[in-house]
């Protein structure tokens, strides 16, 4: 039996490692699935609002079904690729026609240039290569993103002998050789060598920094080929181990390079911040102000012109976020850090769009190949020591090819209270719930009206519906059932338009979701999906509502549980109505038409204040 056991284990490990042998670690293409049908990107007025992360898995593209075989991968990245580029950063071209490339070996490694050629214009990389100082090669490389060219071997801000003890060759990427890095700074960029080849583009405008810079770190790896084949001074270049690193602004270039080009094995993204792994949703959710979201990132690095329309609440409707971004990448390795000491880089949302990446990578069975590192006690950019050996073994893994390395349950965040009662699964636990309702919505609104909030919803048509129950949430994942409002289709079912109107008080500080519950006739219940409203702000401490009524009832919320008294007097000054011990709420019914006044005592001071009301 014992034997048999053995055996089994021996045939299934055989297996899954035929699995994985199917799902490459890089391709020699900048992108595979070019060919893939393109999806529909339409205008943000078309689009509905996603209030958790959007499901990575399902199509755009009419027609295609949500799938979880790595066989569909390719084309749902490249739908994921145009939307980013639609929303985010503007279109990354392809390969101009014209690239040449020369190698010039000197001291240390030598000098690559490379020279791209489109619409009449010249565009130079010069990059200084650091080679190995033993051996022949071809060594794995990494690209080291840099400000301006420098003399030593570039690796961003990972410590240089993490590559040069591994005899890892690197190279620069010099970004302003493209567009120049104005350190927040909207300036216009007409006048930089990328936007002189691409005229239609505009910056600030309908492209960002980040669609240029990636097209550089592609147009850079070309010339890698191009020189790792010239007949004489070959650059002694593994194609198929590249690696790309950088810090902060840079660390969203590395992202963004790896997620647009398919010849990177492992990407590096270190401190990224807002704009490169962490969620745009999330970062909305945090106070105002203190991490960088779509209300004041930097908006030469991304597409003003596309993306400014979706701040605010507005992020709701954006139809992707940045664990597609770091997805994009898969199945090639990533890994990416934090530094809790800065919250501008909003580690929170970094930690739960990491939880949700791997939790894309593990659909796929490559977990390994995604591992992030969120911590604090240094400084922006300055790698700890507790940091090396995990950046140290996807380097092995993933630029050497040792195999035996375990990188799979790299995944650290700070151990603490506000890190540990982050509900990171909320914001992924729905993907493939595959909800179909018996009834065709063609629209579901919910929309604050002063302490109350109004929903509304037209069905087309509905089959074997005995009703709806409104659900309220505080947290988008405990339902609290609200009134039932009964079906208006004779016998539940209608093939025509039936319109649906429920106001709830609502006079909470915080977000509320609501969504609607159907009932079959048999009791069966499915639900739509939810929609956010945000809470009340009270400009004073009482809120009056409606003003003017046009139903006789009047509504009166207070910011404080303190008792009060209330009197309400007609225009002639006789009181009409007195209430006594009143604390949060009030509802002033019977109102004949005509002009009051509400006067509100406290019993804590005795202070007064009048409020004047119309009723029609």
């Amino acid at each position: 039996m014992k034997s048999k056991f053995i055996l089994v284990t021996v045939i299934l490990n055989f297996f899954y490692l035929g699995l994985l042998a199917q799902i490459p670690l890089v391709y020699g293409f900048e992108n595979t699935g070019s060919n893939c049908t393109p999806p529909p990107l339409p205008a943000k007025s078309q689009l509905s609002p996603i209030f958790l992360l959007p499901d990575p898995f399902v199509f755009n593209t009419p027609g295609k079904a949500r799938s979880t075989q790595f066989k569909d991968w390719e084309c749902r990245r490249n739908e994921i690729r145009s939307q980013i580029e639609n929303y985010e950063i503007g279109p990354k071209p392809p390969r101009p026609d014209s690239i040449t490339a020369l190698y010039v070996p000197g001291q240390n490694g030598g000098m690559l240039t490379v020279v791209v050629r489109k619409n009449g214009k010249v565009l130079n990389l010069t990059s200084h290569v650091s080679l190995p100082a033993t051996g022949t090669g071809p060594f794995p490389v990494v690209i080291g993103i840099a400000l301006a060219n420098g003399a030593g071997p570039a690796s961003g801000s990972v410590p240089t002998n993490v590559f040069t003890d591994r005899n890892i060759a690197t190279i620069e990427f010099v970004h302003d050789q493209v567009t120049q890095y104005a350190a927040g700074a909207q300036v216009p960029h007409t006048a930089d060598p990328y936007y002189q080849m691409y005229p239609n583009y505009t910056c600030p405008g309908n492209t960002g920094q980040y669609s240029a810079w990636v097209w550089g770190v592609s147009r850079l790896i070309d010339g890698l080929e191009i020189a790792s084949k010239a007949t004489a001074n070959p650059l002694p270049i593994d194609l198929t181990h590249i690696g790309i690193t950088g810090c902060s602004y840079a660390g969203k270039m590395a992202l963004y390079s790896g997620a647009f080009d398919e010849r990177i094995a492992l990407t590096i993204a270190q401190e990224n911040g807002g704009g490169g792994a962490p969620s745009w949703r999330y970062n909305y959710t945090l106070p105002s102000g203190t991490v960088e979201d779509l209300d004041n990132t930097d908006y030469s690095w991304f597409a003003k012109d596309r993306l400014q329309q979706f701040k605010n609440d507005s992020v709701y409707y954006l139809p992707e976020d940045h664990h597609e971004l770091m997805a994009m990448i898969l199945p090639r390795a990533l890994f990416e850090t934090g530094n809790t000491d800065y919250t501008w880089l909003g580690n929170r949302s970094n930690y739960v769009d990491a939880m949700a990446t791997k939790q894309i990578y593990n659909t796929f069975g490559i977990g390994e190949r995604f591992g992030f590192y969120i911590d604090g006690g240094h400084g922006h950019c300055t790698m700890p020591l507790n940091q090396i050996p995990a950046v140290s073994a996807y380097v092995d893994k993933y630029l050497l090819g040792k195999t035996n390395v375990i990188t799979d349950t790299i995944m650290i965040r700070p151990q603490t209270t506000e890190f540990d009662t982050i509900n990171y699964k909320k914001w992924y636990s729905q993907w493939g719930a595959n909800i179909v309702l018996p009834i065709q919505i063609k629209t579901f609104n919910a929309e604050r009206k002063g302490a109350g909030v109004l929903i509304t919803w037209l069905t087309v048509a509905e089959q074997n519906n005995k009703g709806f129950i409104i659900q309220s949430s505080s947290d988008g994942i405990n339902w609290i059932n609200g009134d039932f409002i009964p079906s208006k289709a004779v016998n539940g079912n209608s093939t025509t338009d039936l319109n649906y109107e429920y106001t709830t008080v609502n006079n909470l500080n915080t977000v509320s979701f609501y969504r609607i519950m159907q009932l079959d006739i048999d009791n069966k219940q499915k639900f739509s999906d939810a929609r956010q409203i945000k809470g009340i702000v009270f400009t004073n401490k009482v809120m009056i509502y409606p003003n003017p009524s046009s139903t006789g009832e009047i509504k009166i919320i207070f910011a404080d549980a303190g008792v009060k008294q209330i009197i309400v007097f007609d225009a002639a000054g006789r009181k009409v109505q007195q209430f006594n011990k009143v604390q949060n709420f009030l509802s002033v019914t019977q109102l004949k038409t005509g002009t009051y006044l509400i006067q509100i005592s406290s019993d804590a001071d005795g202070s007064k204040t009048t409020h004047k009301i119309l009723v029609n």
